[in-house]
């Protein structure tokens, strides 16, 4: 075998390789709400989830049509696949917060965007007006 065609080969076997560790990553839900990550708004869906070394984490509709990147704001270190994804609700708005390990630990916490800040402010508005009930004669 000459030294190109081993080369080419290697790099094949380290690219499956990579792949194959990569892949291991992956997570999927099933959200039945649409949310957001930062501003990007995802409808309901097939999800997968893919945390990166580089530290961020890819979003994306398992279909490819909606997709996001999250940059935490604190991480555990780890990029195996979440076991799960906490939201943070307002009214009928959902923001992407945390992805936990199996354990239940936050793997990563995502800051409030902007929308979400106006989001809870609006909020906690509402539940401060609450509710006066008037008695009909």
């Amino acid at each position: 075998m000459n030294r190109k065609a081993a080369i080419t080969l290697f790099a094949a076997i380290v690219n499956v390789a990579i792949a194959a560790a990569s892949a291991q990553t992956i997570a999927k839900a099933d959200i039945p709400f649409s949310f957001r990550v930062g501003s990007a708004l995802m409808p309901a869906g097939e999800y997968k989830i893919k945390p990166a070394e580089s530290g961020v984490v890819w979003i994306s509709q398992v279909d490819g049509r909606y997709s996001a990147v999250a940059l935490p704001l604190t991480t555990s270190g780890s990029t195996s696949a979440p076991s799960s994804l906490v939201f943070d609700r307002y009214g009928d708005q959902y923001f992407l917060h945390e992805l936990r390990s199996a354990n239940g630990q936050p793997q990563m916490t995502f800051s409030h965007s902007k929308l979400e800040k106006r989001a809870q402010r609006e909020e906690a508005y509402r539940a401060q007006e609450g509710q006066t009930l008037v008695a009909l004669k």
